[in-house]
């Protein structure tokens, strides 16, 4: 449990790098374009982590137990963080 924990919290820290050296590429401005930037990145993060279980024969449960938090899973929490990415980064001033 512990592993898949600091896997979520390195997820995020990767994330945020991203985020930093691609927002200026991106060419987003404002408070919408950024969610819209992680909406679109939300659904392929979970088709990639929940893909290849589902794909494989994974039973649901298991597949769906990565994002339960009250089992002490952050995969949920790593996905909204996805989604206010570039909105954080944009508001600490990224390199754009």
């Amino acid at each position: 449990m512990l592993a898949h924990q600091a896997r979520v919290v390195i997820g995020c820290v990767i994330i945020l790098a991203f985020t930093w050296f691609t927002i200026g590429w991106i060419g987003t401005y404002s408070f919408r374009q950024h969610l819209r930037i992680g909406a679109f990145w939300v659904p392929f993060t979970m088709f990639f982590e929940s893909g290849p279980g589902i794909l494989s024969g994974s039973a649901p449960d298991r597949v769906i137990s990565d994002y339960e938090l009250s089992r002490g899973c952050l995969m949920g929490f790593c996905l909204v963080f996805m989604l206010l990415a570039p909105h954080l980064v944009a508001s600490f001033g990224s390199n754009y």
